[in-house]
């Protein structure tokens, strides 16, 4: 007979008991309170009453109340109580050893008990009631988690050791109190995504609960305090099934008239700028508008660039004149693709061609108010922009839109920013060396030229993948976009790439695609597919040549292969499940993508078969209904001897290729039943190619140049700083001239190892500049590599050195913060922790990319 939680849980204390355990773990029993005896183990340390978290199951633990016999437990530094019902904690106040509290999950609505607590290292309150949180005096608190909340007041004063800060999905609306915690580089980690921050880009804040944004802010504010300026504009895309009149729509939109004539169906994306004028404004808005093809082929690929800060016209209408082959989708499809990838946007809901067919509702019939997505809807139209009929009253719910102020149509942006953005477009080019982009950067006195290319390739400005098209950035989106699209088009290359090649093609296949361009364009075309996760390259290695790649599409391949057939289910086999209520295409092309171009393997166009390290996945995906329904289901048939690694790491890629985790995992091994996994954690002895970081596949070089009179103190307190960084990042490797060993050519190498540098480290001081070979030598020849785009350069101001900043290495941003030497500090400590946080940033950069 099975014990109870509470017999359980009694036994469990009697052990404790016994042997004078200082953790007592009571977690996932569903216990509705503490027992007792629990409080008579006076020497405890650590106690974990909470519920488990296994993914997708919505129960919640019992407890509702924490009795005030916990304060016996005053040794207790531990104390885990998340995922219950608990509504009040102030009977913590009195535990003042406390060094780590999870109360996440719970009903909490004032922590203000924990002011003082000097012990206090780590504090999770995720998922609570918090409204308004005042923390103060927290002397030893690194961790802070208040994320999924209601927070419209956050208040931090005193917590000098605070270093990671999670507060995303809150209503946080300013940041006066998080500013000094990012500008004195005191936060390692800054998450706020999901807030409605008033007055910034909104893509400063990420695009997914786990962006850290601190150097975004950092580099904004930083950029504002030399100029800013106003800036009026808004990305509005427009959606919905082909033929329902988008491209009409951005045409009267634009030239405020009926079209002359109707216009052929888009076949791609369409990227325009129109302005609108705005009441009580002197300028107009400058709105993008985006037109996406709503062929059922482009679907997946359109998710890249459907973005969260922006207004969706959703278009439907009764009838179309769409070919018969096509899926008309029902506006709940529309809905609830935009709720998934851009879950913070507002939607017009737009009924078009009322000129043709006008009989059924404003609303469509099947779209119910509990879909995903409805409650983003800010206003139902009729129009018809073929006869400009109508318009004056989607103009109207457009502008009134535009004045909600959580749209960030609005904002003030750094002079230096806008500067380079309008010599972009002086330029009128397709494409430019990522060279010349840095020094339009350093001209407009932008110093973090890469971050800078990569938010205006977030906010659509530009198209930038570093390393990627040669090291070129993509001007022309459009240019790009409608070559790259080609390969869909039915009237084009389609169905010499689907028929004749089976989804595959080789390098040599291009010239046929695009016969007018050279090499050299077809490459570029082809990686910006392959980045946009268009194709893939199975077995892709850096130094192949363009004339030897080969490319598979996805969306193009045979809808079955004979390897699928043949699979013949064993007793032992696994079998892992993921069921979607809503299951869109592009996951399963992100699926079929990452494994095919780790593992190569026989792709078809739901699927994939493949061989790991751990044993052999077939991929099968399918549809309830795919003309009724979106809910789907991915399942993995798995075959091996080692086969809990590999559900790891499927269950990790399937997790981060998800937009949403509204999904059900089940897992079914061998001949036991099926059922929900718990939750897994990673087994570091058993890694899967799968995995994003592997600490060895990467390292980071860091060349130090300094005047030997600097060595003692400031390069020999540089080396403790950089041991601490490779202590978190041992891929850090850094060099310089004390490394040399007996008998090797000092000049040959020192220039070897600054030729290979990824970072350069100089240390600015009066005797760096009068030194000729630090100066003259080594510092010419990293800034010629920087030209290149093969290092970093970093000027540490280590001394007060005149006019340093009027040489050529006054162009890169230096640290400390703003320049300032070690003179100009209140403490030596507070200078090399700033340095410290400059050069961990950087290393951590290079390797995410």
């Amino acid at each position: 007979m099975s014990m109870t939680p509470l017999e359980i849980a009694l036994e469990r204390i009697e052990e404790c008991r016994r042997t004078r355990a200082p953790v007592l773990d009571l977690s996932g029993l569903g216990l509705e309170e503490i027992p007792e005896q629990v409080f008579e183990l006076t020497w405890l340390e650590k106690l974990d009453i909470s519920f488990s978290w296994i993914h997708q199951i919505m129960e919640w633990g019992k407890i509702e109340k924490i009795s005030e016999k916990i304060t016996r437990l005053k040794y207790l530094t531990h104390f885990y109580c998340n995922k219950n019902k608990i509504n009040d904690l102030s009977i913590l106040g009195s535990l003042e050893n406390l060094q780590e509290l999870d109360c996440s999950g719970n009903n909490v609505s004032d922590l203000s008990f924990l002011n003082n607590f000097s012990r206090l290292e780590r504090l999770y309150c995720w998922y609570n009631s918090l409204q308004k949180l005042s923390l103060m005096n927290l002397n030893s608190l690194l961790i802070l988690d208040c994320s999924f909340n209601n927070i419209d007041e956050l208040t931090l004063v005193n917590l000098p050791d605070l270093l990671n800060l999670r507060c995303c999905s809150n209503n946080i609306s300013e940041l006066s109190s998080i500013y000094p915690f990012i500008m004195e580089y005191q936060l390692e980690e800054l998450t706020l995504y999901d807030n409605p921050v008033v007055g910034i880009p909104t893509v400063l804040l990420g695009d997914h609960k786990s962006d850290d944004c601190a150097d975004n802010l950092r580099n904004y504010w930083q950029d504002l305090t030399n100029g800013a300026e106003k800036q009026q504009q808004l990305k509005v895309q427009l959606v919905g099934n082909g033929r329902v009149g988008k491209t009409t729509l951005a045409d009267a939109l634009e030239y405020k008239r009926a079209p002359s004539e109707p216009f052929k169906s888009t076949h791609g994306i369409v990227i325009k700028e129109i302005q609108q004028a705005l009441d009580g404004e002197d300028e107009p808005i400058t709105l993008q508008l985006w037109d996406f093809g709503g062929q059922e082929i482009y679907h997946a690929t359109h998710r890249l660039f459907l973005s969260d800060d922006c207004l969706y016209l959703l278009l439907w209408a009764e009838e179309t004149e769409e070919h018969s082959d096509e899926t008309r989708h029902p506006v709940s499809y529309w809905l609830e693709l935009i709720h998934d990838l851009a879950p913070n946007s507002q939607v017009i809901v737009v009924k078009n061609q009322i000129d043709q067919f006008n009989k059924l509702p404003l609303e469509p019939l099947d779209l119910a108010s509990d879909v995903p997505g409805y409650g983003q809807i800010r206003e139902f139209v009729k129009i018809s922009a073929l006869k400009y009929q109508g318009m004056y009253m989607l103009e109207g719910a457009i502008k009134e839109v535009l004045q909600d102020p959580k749209l960030q149509a609005c904002v003030e942006l750094p002079i230096s920013w806008l500067q380079v953005q309008r010599e972009l477009k002086q330029l009128d080019q397709k494409t430019i060396p990522f060279a010349h982009f840095k020094q339009l950067c350093i001209k407009a006195g932008v110093g973090h030229a890469e971050w800078f290319a990569g938010y205006l390739h977030k906010t659509g400005v530009l198209f930038y993948q570093r390393g990627a098209f040669q090291d070129q950035i993509i001007l022309d989106q459009n240019w790009v976009i409608e070559a790259a699209y080609r390969v869909f088009d039915p009237k084009d290359q389609r169905s010499f790439i689907e028929d004749d090649l089976k989804g595959r093609f080789k390098s040599r296949h291009a010239k046929t695609v695009w016969p007018e361009v050279d090499e050299t364009e077809r490459e570029i075309y082809l990686d910006f597919m392959r980045n946009c996760g268009i194709c893939y390259e199975p077995n892709r290695k850096h130094d192949t040549p363009f004339a030897e790649r080969t490319f598979i599409i996805p969306a193009l391949l045979p809808e079955d292969i004979p390897t699928r057939s043949a699979w013949q289910k064993n007793a032992t086999d696994w079998q892992l499940d993921i069921e979607y209520p809503f299951l869109h295409r592009s996951i399963i092309e992100r699926i079929i993508l990452s494994l095919g171009e780790t593992y190569q393997g026989e792709p078809w166009r739901t699927g994939i078969f493949c061989n790991t390290e751990y044993g052999q996945v077939l991929l099968e995906c399918a549809y309830r209904d795919k003309k009724q329904s979106t809910q789907g289901q991915l399942s993995f048939h798995l075959r091996g001897n080692q086969l809990a690694p590999l559900v790891y790491a499927l269950r990790k890629l399937v997790s981060e290729i998800s937009p949403h985790h509204r999904y059900q995992e089940f897992l079914r091994k061998g001949s036991e039943e099926r059922a929900q996994p718990p939750e897994c954690e990673e087994n570091p002895q058993m890694p899967t190619l799968l995995d994003e970081i592997k600490p060895t596949s990467k390292t980071v070089k860091l060349f130090i140049s300094y005047a030997h009179e600097d060595e003692k103190p400031y390069r020999e307190e540089l080396d403790k700083r950089l041991k601490a960084i490779k202590r978190q990042y041992p891929m850090l490797e850094p060099w310089h001239d004390r490394n040399l060993l007996a008998g090797e050519q000092v000049h040959d190498k020192i220039l070897q190892q600054l030729e290979v540098a990824d970072i350069v480290v100089l240390l600015i001081s009066p005797d760096f500049v009068d030194s000729d070979y630090c100066f003259s030598h080594e510092m010419e020849i990293a800034l010629k590599q920087y030209e290149q785009n093969q290092n970093i350069v970093i000027p540490i101001i280590i001394r007060d050195t005149a006019d340093w900043h009027t040489y050529q290495i006054g162009n890169h941003v230096a640290l400390p913060t703003d320049g300032k030497p070690l003179c100009d500090w209140s403490s030596p400590d507070k200078f090399w922790a700033d340095v410290q946080q400059g050069i961990r940033k950087q290393v951590e950069n290079l390797l995410k990319t």
